[in-house]
């Protein structure tokens, strides 16, 4: 009997274990807000997971897009949280890539009328459970067109 349960514990090193990380941790999302003649509206999300399928396979233009604005927003969140209190997030590069790229997102709606928006970082916090969701960034108004 001693034996049968050596030789599973012995195969049971021939199966992966998938637990890469001890927790999970800070999962950013950008949200941003339209503004049309002084009137501001509800916050909408801004970065959606696209959907895959089997063509993703061999052409992923979306889910690299979506990864590359991950890695950008991670970035920024990075020197914001590195940088002094006195730091411009508005001149960081990663801020500069995030801001063309949510203008060019707004601009590729139809029947998009407002001239103007605002985006802000939001940080959900999954391993803490005094501060679970935080603003890390919240942008100054920037123009659509």
């Amino acid at each position: 009997m001693s034996f049968r349960l050596e030789s599973l514990a012995l195969f049971r090193i021939l199966i992966p274990s998938w637990r890469f990380f001890e927790d999970a941790g800070d999962v950013p999302s950008i949200s941003y807000q339209l503004i049309q003649q002084s009137q501001t509206e509800s916050w909408l999300p801004a970065l959606q997971p696209p959907r895959t399928g089997f063509l993703n396979l061999f052409f992923n233009q979306e889910v690299n897009i979506y990864l590359a604005v991950c890695g950008t927003v991670d970035k920024l969140i990075e020197e914001i949280n590195q940088s002094p209190n006195d730091f411009d997030a508005s001149a960081s590069t990663s801020y500069q890539i995030l801001l063309l790229f949510l203008q060019n997102e707004l601009r590729a709606q139809p029947e998009m009328k407002a001239s103007s928006f605002r985006f802000k970082i939001q940080v959900t916090s999954l391993s803490s459970v005094d501060q679970p969701t935080y603003c890390s960034l919240m942008s100054e108004e920037h123009s659509i067109w």
